[in-house]
């Protein structure tokens, strides 16, 4: 008894039959080996386990049926790390929904006794300070259906909605661009989509006098009319201009590029202000800013996006650029004797008035714009 208290794993009574103590011998220690060969492979296994759900980038909690932590991996004591001091051995056993403030611990809560309710699993998203996360739950119930633990878990799935939004934006720009028909349709569009990816707040896009080689204002978004003017001509020897026919944006704060109208940018409160160049055809044919009250710095994959649609507007916008030069080159040489256009046979195609929302999830914003058209 002894020695089973301390650990031995069986014993054998002494005897004078030596060949079948033997063999009562071998087969206690076979079965002690496999025993002691299955709680290794268990110990293991768990520790596999625990390696495959900490190594996980979501939030998992695993709950018993009164909302108590029982098991969580990494990210979950990493994310609760953002509202609470608690230490990772305190927090088992612990309410889970005390753990975090209460303005999400109810969203969590809801979805939560929905699945219960339910006894299927729960899926919702939620919003929180800029952020969107997914949650899921999974209730287990035994034979009986006696709740027997939670399985709740949480994917930051910020960068994937706003990768949808980009898609949809950059879809419903190019269906918009398809049918415009003067500068004005394709700039203001081209503008909104690009502050909606960006999610700032101001801009501008400038226009390419062909005449002199400056980028000259043409229309703007949240910006007074002090700077407008302040800023309407960017001259072509201007370092900015330099660098944006190499195809690199520019970016302008405090701390970064001296921008030509540094101080225009300093007395308007805008933080920071990032150019993106607009080619036609290989040449530099304008640039839309993009600028910010707040401190912003624009997300890597954003970038990306803003130059897909300074590309497409670009198309269009050199385009429409490049017939509003020939019609006007055009029209010294128009014959006394051309009829005037009659009016069933003017363009029927959809125009966009400057007061339309192009992209209405956005909050409203007052536009000023310049109707004198830059060509030469």
């Amino acid at each position: 008894i002894e020695a089973l208290n301390t650990g031995a794993d069986f014993y054998l009574q002494k005897g004078d039959n030596t060949r079948s103590l033997y063999t009562q011998l071998a087969n206690q220690i076979q079965q002690a080996v496999r025993r002691r060969s299955a709680e290794k492979a268990i110990i293991q296994k768990k520790k596999d386990l625990r390696h495959l759900i900490d190594a996980s980038p979501h939030v998992a909690v695993l709950l018993n049926p009164q909302g108590e932590v029982i098991a969580l991996n990494q990210s979950a004591i990493h994310c609760l790390k953002h509202f609470t001091e608690i230490s990772e051995e305190d927090i088992y056993g612990k309410n889970a929904m005390q753990l975090f403030p209460p303005e999400i611990a109810q969203g969590k809560l809801a979805v939560i006794n929905q699945a219960i309710t339910t006894e299927k699993a729960a899926t919702s998203e939620e919003h929180f300070r800029n952020k969107i996360f997914a949650y899921y739950v999974s209730p287990h119930f035994d034979d009986e259906h006696n709740l027997q633990h939670i399985a709740y878990f949480q994917e930051d799935i910020t960068h994937k909605k706003h990768a949808h939004d980009l898609l949809l934006i950059q879809r419903d720009l190019g269906i918009i661009l398809t049918e415009v028909v003067s500068l004005d349709e394709a700039c203001i569009p081209c503008l909104d989509a690009a502050l909606s990816v960006a999610h700032m707040d101001a801009g501008t896009i400038h226009l390419m006098d062909e005449a002199t080689g400056d980028l000259v204002y043409y229309y703007s978004v949240n910006l007074s009319t002090g700077f407008c003017n302040a800023v309407f001509r960017v001259p072509s020897d201007a370092e900015v201009i330099k660098i944006l026919k190499t195809g690199v944006p520019v970016s302008s704060s405090p701390k970064e590029f001296r921008h030509p109208f540094y101080e225009e940018i300093q007395q308007e409160g805008l933080t920071s202000v990032i150019t993106f160049p607009i080619f036609f055809m290989g040449e530099l044919i304008g640039g839309i800013s993009l600028a910010s009250h707040a401190p912003y710095a624009p997300l890597d994959c954003q970038h990306e996006a803003l130059e897909i649609i300074a590309s497409m507007g670009g198309n269009t916008i050199g385009r429409l650029m490049a017939e509003n030069l020939l019609d006007e080159k055009m029209l010294g040489h128009t014959p006394n004797t051309f009829p005037p256009e009659k009016e069933d046979e003017k363009s029927t195609r959809k125009r966009f008035p400057k007061s339309d929302r192009i992209f209405p999830e956005l909050p409203e914003r007052e536009y000023s714009g310049c109707s004198n058209s830059i060509i030469p």
